[in-house]
């Protein structure tokens, strides 16, 4: 038989290990569940806000060089180049 969550089906045998693990560490598996469950909303969307950095980026034509600590380098290479 498998656990019914909100219409999720999971096998019982991965269930029962789950609620196996929660109990080690002393957690409600519901609530330990819903836990891992934000923690992996959490890491897409800031997986998809890094890809849509990234994508912004490229679009605006700046290179590394451009960032603060490149435009540092390229002033002071350019200072020592005058002296």
């Amino acid at each position: 038989m498998a656990q019914v969550l909100n219409g999720i089906k999971i096998n019982s045998k991965l269930w029962e290990e789950f609620a196996e693990q929660a109990k080690r560490s002393k957690t409600d598996p519901a609530r330990l569940l819903a836990d891992l469950l934000r923690d992996y909303l959490d890491q897409k969307e800031r997986e998809q806000l890094n890809r849509q950095t990234i994508r912004e980026a490229k679009r605006s034509g700046l290179t590394q060089g451009d960032d603060i600590e490149g435009m540092i380098k390229n002033l002071r290479k350019k200072r020592l180049a005058k002296a």
